[in-house]
């Protein structure tokens, strides 16, 4: 819906006695549950580190998949192979859920569900290459998505929405390697075909 609101103004100094006054709509919506949301944040920790790599890793991806199931028109999982700073081949998986999908409007949500390899800014560093849980960076932004898709799929949509949960995105060159690279972050997930 657009309003637009205009005025006019003389310059003459007159005040004008009209008032408009605007009817809005009520549209009832389903209300975005913050519990949920830290539920979904939970499970997500629950499985361990998600790093590529892990066994943790490929229990929430199908955890994931499985869940916007239930609520999006269509799930697809796309695999894919990519290197990392150190040369290591590692596997990745894009979890893309979409609402509404022939739709020609489009609208696209996207967070990372990976947690890093590597705690390289953590204060110990005794810690600094262990993997990290992620539940600020990755389980959060997932969680919060994914409680939107379940309110989006109580009213649906006149406009495709797509949810993008990128893996691999938080794998960048760690600060102890002795080829820092800033530019590295979001290098080495992949979104082949889209």
């Amino acid at each position: 819906m657009i309003i637009a609101v205009t005025t006019s103004c003389n310059n003459h100094g007159q005040t004008s006695d009209t008032t408009n006054t605007v009817n809005y709509t009520t549209i009832a919506t389903p209300n975005f549950c913050a519990d949920s949301a830290m539920a979904y944040v939970e499970r997500q920790l629950n499985f361990g580190y998600r790093a590529p790599g892990y066994d943790a890793h490929n229990q929430c991806a199908k955890y994931l998949q499985q869940s916007m199931q239930q609520w999006c028109d269509t799930v697809i999982t796309q695999q894919f192979n990519t290197t990392l700073w150190d040369n290591t081949t590692t596997q990745g998986q894009n979890i893309i859920a979409s609402f509404n999908p022939q739709a020609t409007n489009r609208i696209l949500l996207a967070a990372h569900w990976d947690s890093r390899l590597w705690a390289d800014h953590d204060p110990d560093k005794a810690k600094h290459h262990a993997p990290i849980p992620g539940a600020n960076d990755g389980a959060s932004g997932v969680g919060v998505l994914m409680e939107l898709a379940r309110v989006i799929s109580a009213q649906r949509p006149n406009v495709a929405i797509d949810i993008i949960f990128f893996d691999a995105e938080d794998q960048g060159v760690p600060d102890w390697a002795d080829t820092y690279e800033d530019d590295s972050w979001c290098k080495y997930e992949s979104l082949h075909g889209c």
